[in-house]
């Protein structure tokens, strides 16, 4: 009798391994989800016309459990991708950034507080097209910090009736720490500023030429 187990030497049957390979792109398929409930949750709040609302906050609480989520599985099943470093942070600018509109709109949060995240991101979004892709902006524990405490304290202000002043306390402790993220990036930028030879592709080989030129002006000066 055949038995239906298989050794190590053996491959694993093809329902299995099409398991694994699925299971490679569920991260990515939990980012999407977020970017496609987004219009729903936007609707759902700007039905409430006072940005209270709990289904509104049952979809945004449900999209900051797929943001842990979804990098927490991505890490742990060594399932990090391109796409996934594009789609991930996208969802969470659109739902964070709907939520914060639909609220200032309705009263809920002050307009400078949406003012200064815009400032925030266009100063990241210009230091990374400043740098052309020549060094990388590594993702710091205060990036996650800030997201944390944004979807937190709107998910508060969502769930809770017009003039509840508590949450936006930590809705500005989110702010700060979003832009406190701005500093490493200056520090990035400040750093290869000084080394135009490692910013600049072939900028150290225009150097040394240069100096070789001269040096071969001089020993010609030198010898008439």
């Amino acid at each position: 009798m055949q038995s239906h187990s298989w050794t190590h030497t053996r491959q694993p049957p093809p329902q299995l391994r099409r398991t694994g390979s699925s299971r490679r792109h569920l991260p990515n398929a939990l980012s999407i989800g977020r970017i496609l409930i987004t219009p729903i949750f936007g609707v759902t709040l700007i039905q409430a016309g006072d940005g209270h609302s709990w289904r509104a906050g049952a979809l945004f609480g449900a999209a900051a459990l797929t943001d842990q989520i979804d990098g927490w599985l991505a890490r742990r099943w060594r399932a990090e991708s391109r796409l996934g470093a594009l789609v991930d942070p996208l969802a969470d600018k659109l739902i964070i950034g709907t939520a914060m509109v639909v609220l200032m709109h309705a009263g809920r949060i002050p307009e400078v507080a949406f003012a200064l995240v815009l400032l925030r991101q266009g100063v990241l979004w210009g230091a990374r097209a400043y740098s052309r892709g020549r060094y990388g902006f590594p993702v710091s524990r205060m990036a996650r910090a800030s997201a944390w405490v944004l979807y937190a304290s709107l998910w508060l202000i969502i769930i809770t009736p017009p003039g509840t002043r508590w949450p936006l306390g930590l809705f500005w402790v989110g702010i700060a720490l979003a832009l406190a993220e701005v500093w490493p990036y200056t520090q990035v930028l400040r750093r290869h500023s000084r080394r135009p030879s490692d910013t600049v592709p072939g900028a150290a080989d225009l150097v040394d030429q240069g100096g070789q030129l001269r040096d071969r002006r001089d020993a010609a000066w030198t010898r008439v």
